[in-house]
């Protein structure tokens, strides 16, 4: 046993070494190409592409007005770029008044963003997830425009929770390139950090930042290991119209995650857009442990999403690039469910031994994996962050975010076993048990 577990706490350390190397590479990468968001965006040698927002939306009421303010502000013509947003019949579950479908069609009414072309498409279903939501909106726009005009547009897909900058879609049309059907968007989790009561989910906006820089940055631009199965994330995320009929639509209950593992089996090119956008962290434990479950239940159907990819290829066989993806699914669904239960069991046995190395072993890695990286995304991204706090919050932000980032990541695999017990149902039974009021 004792064997067992100081193996078990090298390699965690050396993983925790191993993402704060890829973080120090990556970072100044980072603030050259993507921190800077005043790029030159008066590019007249680059081709104005047509571009669809798509915005599903439920109980957007506090933000929906905000949103397209923002949206209304682009440095992008008027006449390039439309806003659909995509309401739900879920909306009136809820006895709330006036809720967003009311706000929605009040703004229309007044004309009140008049250079804004806005849309609403309502999803009739009170059953149903935020993919089909979108997969409605987008079957809409087909029928409306035809196949030729989707096919040559581009669909952004923003949530109306999250911040857009004036230069957001000239940036993404910039970054557009023969060759390369998906674009996305890098995120912080910066957007209400001001507001959280809880310790955790201001230790949790630093400690996903960083699971952007270190993990998702370079997951997307192919550094340290270009195969690897890729998930996408809702916010920011672009695609040519033709590859979404191509694969047949938004594939069914997560569809951003799922569009990544088909990317990665269809040996599809990914670009990263340069500027970040800012989105809202978890407001409190259970939203984060709900939350959570449904990322994992997401990245578990990956041999769902190679079944699908292979129907598509021309090629039924499976290949070495399939087998080693598979594989690498699995393994990262063990690393994760577990990195953080395993902290917790070492640092129990090296009480109970009585072990100092073994103690000091585990709490290094700890340390590692989740105070030095709330550190490190706190002092380089903290003129994103620090703006949304005088300096005395800031600091006593800071402060908690370091002493209780260790217990959120011990504790993280509450939300993901939760997520595991969900996709065995659905994989045992056909059950899904994600919450029905999700976008």
């Amino acid at each position: 046993m004792n064997i067992t577990l100081h193996t078990v706490g090298f390699l965690l350390f050396f993983h925790g070494v191993y993402q704060l190397i890829k973080y120090l590479i990556v970072i100044p990468e980072i603030k050259n190409n993507f921190l800077n968001t005043a790029v030159a965006v008066k590019n007249y040698l680059k081709k104005t592409h047509k571009i669809s927002v798509l915005v599903p939306v439920l109980h957007e009421e506090k933000t929906i007005e905000k949103f397209l303010t923002d949206l209304s502000r682009q440095d992008y013509p008027n006449d390039c770029y439309e806003v659909y947003a995509v309401t739900t019949q879920k909306e009136y579950l809820k006895n709330i008044e006036p809720n967003t479908i009311d706000i929605l069609k009040r703004i229309i009414s007044e004309n009140k963003f008049p250079k804004l072309r806005l849309t609403i498409i309502h999803y009739p279903g009170l059953d149903g997830f935020k993919t089909h939501q979108l997969d409605f909106a987008f079957n809409q726009i087909r029928k409306n425009i035809g196949d030729v005009a989707v096919s040559e547009s581009f669909f952004i897909f923003f949530d109306a929770d999250s911040e857009v900058d004036v230069n957001t879609l000239t940036r993404f049309n910039n970054s557009i390139e023969n060759g390369t059907e998906i674009y996305q968007q890098p995120l912080l989790w910066f957007k209400n950090i001001d507001v959280l009561k809880s310790s955790l989910m201001q230790s949790f906006a630093f400690l996903q930042s960083f699971f952007s820089i270190s993990y998702e940055i370079p997951m997307f631009i192919g550094k340290f290991c270009p195969w690897r199965l890729k998930y996408f994330v809702g916010h920011g995320l672009c695609m040519r119209g033709s590859f979404i009929i191509r694969v047949g639509g938004f594939p069914d209950i997560i569809e951003d995650v799922r569009f990544g593992r088909l990317s990665s089996f269809l040996n599809i090119k990914v670009k990263l857009v340069s500027g970040f956008g800012i989105v809202e962290t978890a407001k409190n434990l259970s939203v984060y442990i709900k939350q959570s479950s449904i990322w994992f239940f997401g990245c578990g159907l990956f041999i769902s999403d190679y079944l699908c990819a292979q129907s598509l290829r021309k090629t039924k066989s499976i290949t070495l690039k399939d087998f080693v993806l598979i594989s690498y699914g699995f393994f990262k669904a063990f690393r994760w469910l577990n990195k953080g239960l395993l902290h917790l069991v070492g640092l129990i046995f090296s009480f109970a031994y009585m072990s100092i190395p073994l103690f000091v072993l585990f709490s290094s890695s700890l340390l590692l994996n989740s105070t030095i990286p709330v550190l490190l995304v706190s002092k380089d991204f903290k003129e994103i962050w620090w703006k949304k706090l005088n300096s005395y919050n800031g600091i006593i932000v800071l402060f908690r975010s370091i002493l209780f980032s260790p217990i959120l990541f011990m504790f993280n695999f509450i939300g993901l076993y939760y997520g595991l017990y969900k996709l065995l149902k659905f994989y045992l039974w056909g059950h899904i048990t994600l919450p029905k009021t999700e976008r």
